[in-house]
């Protein structure tokens, strides 16, 4: 009967003069990870679909960049279970919304729908139609940037105003900043919050690029005649926020 053969394993030949690595192949190829795949945000690929679930689908770029798609990024109109609406090596068009490195990248297709529900109805029809609607998206997206510039231009560093608690995100939470986001650490802040509270933050830095500010709730209560738990009284609507959470 033949013998099982199994991999060698990496070992060193302590016995000889100079000790040399003895590789393992099959180690080595295993752990070879592969090359991080630019990805444009804001920007038209298409792709396939390689797995789909009721609340996400697995997508591989034209690219081959990993990404997924998930449910409440398909239409405006509301979807319930993908696998009703896609299968598995359907081709799609979506925009890229989000891309950080060693994840897959997030994509919409409602940002490219430009008639509300049709992918429920036509998908294809959305997809004909998306290089034109992709520049409408792009230029919706410009003037949301512009306008979130302006409303930074008005912050500066130590600056205590107002803020309303919008998002729970892996490293703190986003919070809105009269027409801005900003991003409020896990240890820039005491008390534990809730989405819709209300509280008063210290501007801590600004980045006009992404027009993004970084605040803290933790500074000496009286400062600027500011208290972190204070009710916003002389800021802009926070109401009016200039964009949307991702």
């Amino acid at each position: 009967m033949q013998q099982a053969q199994w991999p060698r394993l990496g070992i060193t030949a302590a016995s000889s003069p100079s000790p040399r690595r003895i590789i393992c192949h099959a180690a080595a190829e295993e752990s070879k990870q592969p090359e991080h795949i630019h990805v444009q945000v804001n920007e038209l690929y298409s792709g396939k679909i390689t797995k789909v679930k009721p609340q996400v689908a697995l997508v591989t770029l034209d690219n081959q960049a990993p990404a997924k798609l998930y449910f409440d990024h398909v239409s405006s109109t509301p979807v319930e279970d993908l696998t009703k609406l896609f299968q598995v090596d359907e081709e799609i068009k979506a925009v890229v919304i989000s891309n950080r490195r060693g994840r897959p990248a997030k994509l919409s297709i409602k940002e490219i729908e430009m008639v509300p529900g049709q992918m429920l109805t036509d998908k294809q029809a959305v997809f004909q139609a998306a290089p034109q609607a992709i520049k409408l998206y792009q230029e919706r997206k410009e003037q949301t940037m512009e306008a979130r510039r302006q409303a930074l231009a008005l912050l500066q560093i130590g600056d205590v105003v107002p803020a309303t608690v919008k998002a729970k995100r892996k490293e703190g939470w986003l919070v809105g900043v009269g027409g801005v986001y900003g991003v409020l650490h896990h240890g820039e802040y005491v008390k534990p919050l809730v989405v819709g509270q209300t509280l008063q933050v210290r501007v801590r830095k600004v980045l006009p690029l992404s027009a993004v500010a970084y605040v803290s709730a933790r500074f000496e209560p009286g400062s600027e005649g500011a208290n972190p738990d204070a009710q916003p009284s002389a800021f802009p609507d926070q109401g009016q926020e200039q964009v949307l959470v991702a």
